[in-house]
């Protein structure tokens, strides 16, 4: 058994024998890590923790000497390893102080009543466990990240045992338990001797106990710590308590609500005067969250109410239990940058884990790399991004986020601040949403903060905020100005009591109880030196002329344009080029650009500071507001309130502001030479601007492109349409001499363009742009650049009636390819032409295509073209009643889907097989896997494979005659297609809002639906159109129009002979062909037409055999085809029971039917 207290001098103790000594300190420093923190450990860490000074080999050469003294000193089993990592096992026959004191802390701490006998226990076992800190006098040399582990643990048990001493304080004071309190509180004081409220609590409790002397000799030795420690003088509060102990005035029994060790509020400036209610609320949504419901609070409220200040006094709270806190924040200038305010916090976290690993697996690493461009410079080797161009790409750019904050929850309790929500981008807001429903059980609150007045109903932040609301994620709250009270208590904390009705009176009469203008105010009364310090601690008005109302400006523009105006004609100058940034920035940025002398910015830099006009913002430190473009580890600035920035810029002229930003835009290639694609959005906001078309337009390209990466593609499609505005500034398109590049320069935005429209599912917006760009290729261009614009053309086709067009174009595509010697581009013609073919009806040669497709894609380890291309061969071989086959491929899709994480490819996966369930009888597995596909579908925004999910849905919902759940489903599916442009899925959704209305007994309705799935088919005699047709035959006979009937029946009939393995179930088709005919009197073409339905039936019933021969319930699979699909039951009664005519008892003998 060995003991380990390292609370105090460390110590550690063999039960049964005299243990030997450590070879050196740093072995001994390794056991206190190892011990501390157990689990696995590459050894290349644990090297660069304590030997991170030497060489790799080195280092490695020095770990292997410590774990061998380790296993002498405590035993072979101590720890465990190979090659690679270093195992440490939690053992009973280890113990430490620390673990213990942890363990006791968090029993107490996650207990529902913090009063309970055990409660108090267990914190006062921990506090007793807490000797001093963290390895007290232990220090290591030459190991910088050992010792920065070393401090922060000490911070954080350090701060724990106060939390534990003053929860301990406030029960004993509670409870009248005074020795005990007495105790607890100076145990307190000798930790944190500067606690102002701790001390006022000691002399309460020595005065309660009857030892008046000593509560007064403990206030004189108060006055004597916050003098040397602080150079404070004791609050008022402690003073009147001193005054009233003197008075012998002090109550003998405690107070029902005993003064709590530590202050409701912290402050920076003021305290937080009139915000007690809203604090405390903030500080219960935090406890909730931090115990794992995560949930997002809103702070809205006008500019200046003081909604960062609140937040901020929570992130104070949060850091001194030990949570982490994480900022970001949105900008009103430069446009928005996709998830910047996101990127910006999580860059905060990457410079933290400096000298550890990122506690993410390579595959997210490589999708939260296109986010953060650090982390591929960290990771040299990582793979490129496999981008698809798909939505799933945003889905695993979106999970990758997760997954990293995920694991820093998991590490400590976090807030998430992100201040003025109401500028931010709709991209950054689906992030949002999507980690709040991804992170549910983790300890994380996210704060977001908003002025209203900005927020109207089609803002991206009223999508997101009402869903969240209704799920139960979201709650909000509202910032009023401060009362009149209000300001009158801050008056009184401020002013002499001669003075403070006055003060009081001026500041809300010229703030309204806005905080912002009333600080704004009391900085100009203090620049004015109407307000002055005196020696009693209050400050006092030296005429001050208040009264005067023509001095008294009723807009804050006024004053700070009048703090401005104190400046110096060059330090304003300056003010102006910084409030064109529009954002943090770096001294050297602002020197660049004004080309004055870093002694001369700096200068007034120390001065805007001085007038509270500036901030400084340390990047990579706790309360920092990084940007992504900002370097680490050096100092910024911005403004101490964006109104003053605000102000400063409105009052520029127009002229002013271009050459400021083209200034800057100059500064920042200059400054960030190395950087540049990590201020591309920044360039192009100020280029743009500044009207340097050159510029601009090359920006404003590469904006459009990091955008579109990142699946920002509203953001994407904005940066392209002002690229093209700039080139078509810059050249004439009937300049004969125009370079080639200029015109490709063109092409690759217009193409970008369509490329995002299809995205968007805005395929009207495409063909007038592919028309443009393929004319003046034909001119212009060469055989690569017309590669490029097929395969636009085709992928918008994709979902058209015009199928000699993509042939032709297929065709022309795959010559191409084959001529240039791009496999890929061949493979994915390939694909295009058996698509072609698959929906001619050419099915031996659609298959042929897809083999050799599937045979490129796989050399190029292409996985998820493979897996699509396995889907459709699939479908065809559904078509053909191969079921066997096409589970064979459908399952094999999903499998690469799931191995690769292709979402899109394993939601049409399960799509796939569900359909196949859903035409042979298995509702209940068709129901399953279509809604995991919803859900998935869902999580990451994929509308096209959800419109065929609610299809499936809907169809098992008609099927088990829940009617107003399927019109439902089928709305929801005709609403994502329509908005995407996809007309042979709007046709398929018009067929069964039909059907429905055919089980309703609305048939004029059911007939306006099957006509407009005809209409939306062409002349594309697709499965649909036929089934259409036929149903509308249906529809003409329930309304006794035969001859209607009979001639819809009549052309579905002979459209289904030429493309019967086009559709599934065709034996539909046939049953209505009978029904029409048999109204009419033909009973003999009506039972040839039964015979066909029986026969197609008979044929699937063989497949159904084959997919299922194994099977020892095949017997029950079989009469659940046979009988839980209506128009089987149908067919197979009426076989059963209709007396047959002589024809059709010689085609039974001559085809071999049964009976």
């Amino acid at each position: 058994m060995v003991r380990l207290q390292l609370f105090g001098p460390p110590i550690i103790q063999h039960i049964d024998e005299v243990p030997s000594p450590f070879k050196s300190r740093k072995v001994e420093a390794l056991l206190y890590f190892l011990a501390l923190a157990p689990g696995q450990y590459r050894r290349t860490y644990l090297a660069n923790l304590l030997w991170s000074e030497w060489s790799e080999e080195k280092a490695l050469g020095n770990l292997r000497y410590a774990l061998w003294n380790l296993r002498q000193v405590l035993g072979e089993e101590i720890v465990s390893g190979d090659r690679l990592n270093i195992t440490f096992q939690e053992r009973p026959a280890i113990w430490s102080d620390v673990s213990a004191f942890r363990e006791l802390f968090h029993a107490a701490d996650a207990h529902p009543k913090p009063h309970a006998p055990e409660v108090i226990a267990k914190l006062q076992q921990a506090v007793d466990l807490y000797r001093g800190d963290f390895l007290a006098s232990f220090e290591v040399g030459e190991a910088p990240f050992f010792q920065e582990w070393l401090q922060q643990q000490r911070t954080t048990l350090h701060d724990l045992a106060v939390r534990c001493l003053i929860h301990l304080g406030t029960y004993y004071a509670s409870y009248h338990y005074l020795p005990e309190a007495i105790t607890t509180t100076r145990r307190l004081l000798d930790m944190e001797p500067w606690r102002e409220e701790a001390h006022r609590q000691m002399m309460r409790l020595l005065a309660l106990a009857g030892r008046r002397n000593a509560a007064l000799a403990h206030y004189q030795q108060c006055c004597q710590i916050l003098a040397a420690e602080l150079d404070l003088e004791p609050e008022p509060q402690t003073v009147a308590l001193m005054e009233r102990i003197r008075a012998g005035e002090l109550e003998l029994a405690p107070e029902d609500n005993p003064t709590k060790l530590v202050p409701e509020v912290s402050a920076l400036a003021f305290p937080l005067f009139g915000r007690h209610s809203e604090y405390a609320w903030l500080v219960e949504r935090w406890d909730i969250a931090r115990r794992g419901r995560s949930r997002l609070v809103l702070i809205r409220g006008e500019a200046g109410v003081g909604k960062t200040r609140l937040a901020e006094e929570l992130g104070h709270l949060v850091l001194s239990q030990g949570g982490l806190v994480l900022r970001g924040r949105c900008y009103e200038f430069s446009g928005p940058v996709p998830y910047q305010p996101i990127a910006a916090a999580l860059q905060q976290q990457i410079a933290r884990h400096d000298a550890r690993d990122l506690p993410l697996s390579e595959a997210w690493l490589v999708e939260l790399a296109q986010l953060l461009p650090e982390v591929r410079q960290r990771y040299v080797h990582l793979p490129p991004s496999p981008s698809t161009g798909q939505s799933t790409d945003r889905y695993r750019l979106f999970e990758a986020v997760s997954h990293f904050l995920q694991a820093l929850t998991l590490a400590q309790p976090t807030l998430f601040f992100l201040d003025d929500l109401h500028w931010a981008d709709s991209d950054t807001l689906d992030m949002l949403g999507y980690l709040l429903r991804r992170l549910t059980g983790s300890p994380l609150l996210i704060v977001g903060a908003y002025r209203p007045g900005e927020v109207v109903n089609d803002h991206a932040l009223v999508a997101l905020d009402r869903p969240l609301l209704n799920d139960g994620f979201n709650e909000e709250l509202e910032l009023d100005r401060l009362s009149k009270e209000t300001v009158q208590q801050m008056a009184q904390s401020i002013a002499l009591a001669a003075d403070s009705d006055r003060l009081a009176g001026f500041l809300y009469r010229l703030s309204e109880g806005n905080p912002f203008m009333l600080f704004e105010a009391l900085n100009e009364m203090h620049e004015h030196g109407w307000l002055q310090p005196t020696a009693e601690g209050p400050w006092a008005l030296k005429a001050a002329p208040l009264d005067q109302e023509e001095l008294i400006s009723d807009e804050v523009q006024a004053r700070i344009r009048r703090r401005v105006a104190r400046l110096a004609p060059a330090s304003r100058s300056l003010l102006a080029l910084a409030a064109v940034i529009g954002r943090p920035f770096e001294a050297r940025l602002l020197q660049a650009a004004s080309g004055d002398s870093p002694e001369h910015v700096l200068s007034c830099l120390d001065d805007w500071l001085a007038r509270h006009l500036m901030k400084e913002v340390l990047s990579g430190e706790q309360g920092a507001w990084a940007d992504v473009a900002l370097a680490r580890g050096e100092c910024h600035y911005d403004f101490s309130h964006d109104l003053i920035r605000a102000v400063v810029y409105a009052d520029l002229s127009q002229a002013r502001r271009q050459i400021m930003h083209t200034k800057l835009g100059d500064a920042l290639e200059l400054v960030y030479a190395g950087q540049i694609d990590q201020v591309v959005e920044w360039l192009a906001h100020h280029y743009h601007y500044g009207y340097r078309p050159q510029k601009a337009l090359r920006y404003l390209q590469q904006a459009g492109q990091q955008a579109q990466t990142v699946y920002a593609l509203p953001l994407a499609q904005e940066r392209y349409r002002r690229a093209l505005s700039y080139w078509e500034r810059l050249y004439s398109l009937t300049d004969t001499a125009l370079p080639t590049e200029a015109w490709r320069q063109r092409w690759r935005l217009l193409l970008s363009q369509a490329e995002v429209s299809r995205m968007l599912g805005q395929i009207q917006a495409e063909p007038p742009t592919l028309e443009i760009v393929l004319h003046e290729v034909s001119h212009w261009g060469d055989d690569q650049d017309r590669l490029q614009v097929i395969e636009q053309q085709i992928a918008r086709l994709e979902q058209t009636t015009d199928l000699d067009q993509r042939r032709q174009l297929a065709q022309e595509g795959l010559r191409l390819a084959r001529l240039l010697g791009q496999p890929l581009a061949e493979g994915n013609f390939l694909q295009a032409l058996a698509d072609c073919e698959r929906d001619m009806a050419n099915f031996e040669q659609a298959l042929s295509h897809y083999e050799a497709a599937l045979i490129s894609f796989s050399h190029l380890e292409q996985t998820r073209l493979a897996a699509f291309c396995l889907i459709r061969m699939g479908t065809i071989h559904l078509l053909h009643n191969r079921y066997a086959q096409a589970q064979t491929h459908f399952c094999q899709a999903k499998s690469y889907a799931e191995t690769r994480g292709y979402q899109d490819a394993l939601i049409w996966s399960y799509n796939a097989i569900a359909q196949m369930h859903l035409f042979l009888g298995g509702l209940e597995e068709a129901q399953r896997l279509s809604q995991e596909a919803l859900a998935l579908c869902e999580l990451i925004g994929f509308d096209s494979g959800a419109s065929t999910g609610l299809q499936i849905q809907g169809y098992i919902h008609m099927l088990g005659g829940r009617l107003a759940q399927a019109q439902a489903q089928y709305e929801r599916a005709w609403a994502i297609n329509q908005g995407m442009g996809q007309t042979l899925r709007m046709a398929d959704v018009q067929c069964c809002m039909g059907n429905l209305c055919l089980l309703r007994g609305e048939a004029e309705r059911a007939i306006t639906h099957y006509k407009q799935a005809e209409a939306l088919c062409g002349s594309y005699y697709s499965g649909r159109a036929i089934e259409a047709r036929s149903q509308r035959a249906m529809a003409h006979l329930a309304l006794r129009q035969l001859a209607e009937a009979l001639h819809c029946s009549a052309h579905a009939v002979i459209w289904l002979s030429r493309y019967e393995q086009n559709m599934l179930a065709p034996q539909r088709v046939y049953l209505n062909q009978y029904h029409v005919l048999l109204a009419q009197g033909e009973m003999e073409e009506a039972q040839d037409a039964l015979v066909h339905a029986y026969t197609i039936v008979q044929a699937q019933a063989r497949g159904l055999a084959e997919l299922y021969a194994a099977r020892t319930d095949y017997a029950l699979i079989r009469e659940r085809f046979l009988s839980d699909l209506p128009w089987n039951r149908e067919i197979m009664e009426i076989w059963e029971s209709l007396p047959l005519s002589s024809s059709v008892t010689v085609l039974r003998s001559l085809h071999g039917y049964p009976g």
